[in-house]
């Protein structure tokens, strides 16, 4: 399998009755999995409140031996419109850089994330990383477009230095349009009884001679 000869003396130093977790950094450097890029499809997840959510994995950092997560997470704004979360992990060479980030669909059709966001642990994700999130509101409309779209992309730039080039990263639209029809589904509020259409209650035969 190629996997190196330390990954064995790492399992041999782990106590029966203890647990070790791997980090992905560690997945790679034991030769376990090396890509570079992954993502998962978009998923939809059935559950009050109703969510969409896509992870991105991308090797980080000077080196390109940090394994950094991204998640774009998709929940209802309105009925109409979503509120979109940008979850971006830092590397060690990103800490305290600014970024100018935009999600695009095509030439024409993009929208930008606030300048400056905050600085999230996300334990579920990461225990040991930090976290960038930006967040912004669209129509569903505008998402709709984009499951039409084979490819979108998240566009991250320096805004101190126009000339820097940007970091480009695609992502496939694999199961956004399911997952967007879940989504709509969860956002209609549930028809409450006293918005539900009058009904006239007509006496019928005998009844108006009953006591």
């Amino acid at each position: 399998m190629k996997t190196a000869a330390d990954l064995f003396d790492v399992i041999s130093g782990v106590p029966f009755e203890r647990v070790r977790f791997l980090s992905r950094d560690e997945i790679a450097a034991f030769g376990i999995d090396r890509r570079e890029f992954q993502e998962t499809r978009w998923i939809a997840a059935e559950a009050s409140p109703w969510w969409v959510m896509k992870l991105v994995l991308e090797a980080k950092g000077v080196s390109r031996k940090e394994f950094r997560i991204r998640m774009i997470k998709l929940s209802c704004a309105a009925p109409d419109r979503v509120e979109i979360g940008y979850f971006r992990e830092l590397a060690s060479d990103e800490a305290g850089a600014s970024r100018s980030i935009k999600f695009a669909i095509d030439d024409r059709t993009s929208f930008a994330f606030p300048q400056k966001g905050s600085v999230l642990k996300i334990d579920a994700i990461d225990r040991d990383g930090s976290f960038d999130a930006r967040f912004a509101h669209e129509s569903f409309e505008l998402f709709d477009v984009a499951a039409a779209h084979e490819t979108i992309y998240i566009v991250e730039s320096d805004p101190t230095d126009p000339a820097a080039p940007s970091h480009i990263i695609r992502l496939a639209t694999l199961g956004l349009s399911n997952a967007l029809k879940a989504l709509q589904k969860g956002c209609k509020p549930p028809v409450k009884f006293l918005d539900a259409p009058a009904v006239k209650y007509l006496d019928g035969p005998g009844l108006s001679g009953r006591r």
